[in-house]
């Protein structure tokens, strides 16, 4: 009845594979501009954090790294904070808007161990200045509840 045999059903395993090749595709196309949003209701605090990382932009190889993460209130809700490559200062006391400097500092590409980009010239490591601004609402109840936009 049937000339041809019936295509195999996807399984998890496969269906998992496609989904985490996916978003691997997606994450290294989107790291250059990869900003974790953080929002901390403490006035001061310091800390280290531990992840992984491409060696340069758009490499298959990683690394391992600690990065730091501090953060010093100057009264009221002005601060400055350092989180990993991301250094700000926000200016209005205000509990909702944010406005301040940004600089980020965006790693270069150095020696690497791959023949085809090791042909490209290398890249410096280079720090980004400008502005943020943003709007952070709070449910009044619980303000663990919240939402907001930065730019």
């Amino acid at each position: 009845m049937f000339d041809r045999p019936l295509p195999a059903r996807p399984t998890a395993c496969r269906c998992a594979s496609r989904l985490l090749a996916s978003l691997l595709l997606a994450s290294s196309a989107a790291a250059d501009e990869l900003v974790i949003p953080l929002e901390f209701d403490l006035p001061n605090f310091a800390g280290l954090g531990v992840g992984a990382y491409p060696r340069y932009l758009g490499s298959n190889e990683t690394a391992v790294g600690v990065a730091p993460l501090v953060q010093l209130g100057l009264g009221g809700e002005r601060f400055v904070r350092l989180l990993v490559n991301d250094l700000r200062g926000n200016l209005l006391d205000t509990p909702n808007w944010r406005l301040g400097p940004v600089a980020q500092l965006r790693f270069g590409r150095g020696r690497v161990d791959d023949p085809v980009i090791r042909r490209l010239r290398s890249i410096d490591s280079a720090i980004n200045l400008g502005r943020f601004g943003g709007y952070r609402w709070r449910a009044p109840i619980d303000p663990r509840q919240q939402a907001g936009i930065s730019g």
